[in-house]
């Protein structure tokens, strides 16, 4: 909070950010459909931020040597968003 008592993020936004964080996936993306409403004008946004987060925890699948992981996010939670193909293409070829 700054000294005029405004809040600098969305109580929602602050616990998606912090399971982000921790790699908490299941909870940050009940955190991220509970942002839905405040993007009510940009539901291209919540796709885009649906994809960031999936493409983060297919990299730290990997990171992690969990490779059938980070290729079940790859197949069944990335593609099908339908969203950034070239960029999902280019993870794909990620060792």
């Amino acid at each position: 909070m700054l000294e005029s008592g405004c809040r600098l993020e969305h109580p929602a936004a602050a616990k998606f950010r912090q399971h982000v964080m921790d790699g908490d996936w299941a909870k940050a993306d009940i955190d991220l459909n509970e942002l839905k409403p405040l993007l009510e004008g940009s539901p291209h946004s919540l796709v885009e931020m649906k994809f960031l987060l999936l493409e983060q925890k297919y990299l730290e699948y990997l990171e992690d040597s969990r490779a059938l992981d980070a290729l079940h996010v790859l197949r069944y939670e990335l593609t099908p968003l339908k969203h950034n193909t070239m960029r999902v293409h280019e993870l794909s070829r990620y060792p």
